[in-house]
């Protein structure tokens, strides 16, 4: 008998045929794919929230900027007014103002929050005399539609560009300073967590990982198929290589019988000593058909 083959060894010491790509590795692969993926998106949604933050400021700094040419027009007039020898009611007509009364500036700024709903406008009169109008907060804010648009004090409210979320709403937030005074516009809108844009994204992502995820699957399954392939193959050698020995071993152990062989190609046949004693051949070794 010839030298057996690195397959016959392998089967004769019972071990399993080797998966050429290991299945933990390939699951490893899609993983690291999708965390890639993931880690793409949240990048995106920080870009998102980032962008949404910039717009409100900007929203913020062009209403702080009409808020302040309202009031500088206000002062303007009412200190025109005052270099006349107006009286406070002809000041408050004609400016106009909802209130006019003497008053001086808490904190040296010429305009500043008198409450939740209106705004206080300083001038000085020839003779000293500080004066103030009110004016409504509603009359100096523009509307925005989907935002809410406030005044605040820019001593308790310092400018900020954030997210809220309040009893889950989350909203994004930008204020600008009105400059010269004590106050700020501040603009609020909506800002969720999810949006529709994220949706989509997430929609695609997952579209991107369904295609090497399936042709894992695939692949884990053809290796699968193919790694029992081999183990029947193998069991099925490995049967085949223990009949030949019991075979070989029955040969061995009668020493009467012997063994014949028929070769086609040559026409030669083939007795053993023990099988040519048997039939009363006179030699044994090769004869032909006829010999025999």
């Amino acid at each position: 008998m010839g030298k057996p083959s690195p397959f016959e060894k392998m089967v004769q010491s019972g071990q399993a045929p080797r998966r050429a790509v290991s299945r933990s590795m390939l699951v490893l692969l899609v993983a690291a794919f999708g965390g890639a993926l993931a880690l793409k998106a949240w990048e995106e949604r920080k870009d998102a929230d980032r962008a949404i933050l910039v717009e409100q400021s900007r929203n913020a700094l062009a209403i702080s900027g009409q808020v302040r040419a309202e009031l500088v027009s206000s002062r303007a007039r009412m200190e025109g007014l005052l270099l006349g020898g107006a009286s406070l009611d002809a000041i408050r007509r004609g400016v106009p103002f909802d209130a006019v009364g003497e008053r001086s500036p808490s904190n040296g700024a010429w305009a500043q929050l008198a409450d939740q709903n209106s705004v206080r406008v300083y001038a000085q009169s020839n003779d000293g005399t500080w004066v103030s109008g009110l004016r409504s907060s509603q009359s100096l804010l523009p509307a925005l539609d989907g935002h809410e648009v406030t005044l605040v004090s820019m001593s308790n409210s310092p400018p900020a560009t954030m997210f809220k979320t309040v009893n889950g709403r989350r909203t994004a937030l930008a204020c600008s300073p009105i400059s010269g005074s004590d106050l700020g516009a501040c603009v609020s809108g909506p800002a969720p967590i999810i949006d529709l844009g994220d949706l989509n994204r997430a929609f695609m992502y997952l579209l991107l990982l369904a295609a090497p995820a399936l042709a894992v699957t695939g692949l884990l399954q053809a290796i699968a198929k193919l790694h029992r392939a081999r183990e029947n193959d193998a069991e099925r050698a490995k049967e085949a290589l223990s009949a030949a020995a019991r075979i070989d071993t029955a040969f061995e152990v009668s020493g009467t019988i012997g063994f014949w062989r028929w070769d086609p190609e040559s026409q030669l046949l083939t007795l053993s000593p023990q099988a040519a004693a048997l039939l009363g051949a006179m030699h044994s070794g090769d004869m032909t058909l006829d010999e025999f």
